[in-house]
């Protein structure tokens, strides 16, 4: 609590609110173009958490993606199934005062890592 009181009052509430809703817009739209996918709404829309869509993955990966993610690369990432229109998997990232640019990369790069890891895997088992 005294890490968020340091933050507030160096910096205001309204500049890091600012701060995470560029975070956000930026990372995501970032992380969507590195997944070739895209943002659940248009980025005007977004504050400081965003939802991007999850590359073509099975349901099978997508059960275990949290886990598989978080064990290879100790970044917790929540994952939801969106069920309207035949189903579809999204990621929401979260921006916090404490991140930058920089760990949007890092967990796009890993959500990459597991599905090749995954797929990979299977091939070999084939």
């Amino acid at each position: 609590q005294r890490r968020v009181h340091g933050y507030r009052s160096k910096y205001g509430d309204q500049n890091i609110m600012q701060y995470m809703t560029n975070l956000a817009q930026t990372g995501g739209t970032l992380v969507a173009n590195m997944w070739k996918t895209q943002l659940a709404a248009p980025v005007n829309m977004t504050a400081a958490i965003v939802n991007v869509a999850l590359p073509t993955i099975s349901a099978e990966l997508f059960q275990n993606l949290t886990e598989l993610v978080y064990d290879k690369h100790q970044i917790y990432l929540v994952v939801f199934e969106f069920p309207v229109g035949g189903g579809s998997y999204w990621c929401r990232l979260s921006a916090q005062i404490y991140l930058e640019l920089s760990d949007f990369v890092l967990a796009g790069k890993a959500v990459l890592d597991v599905i090749d890891s995954f797929y990979l895997s299977k091939q070999t088992l084939l």
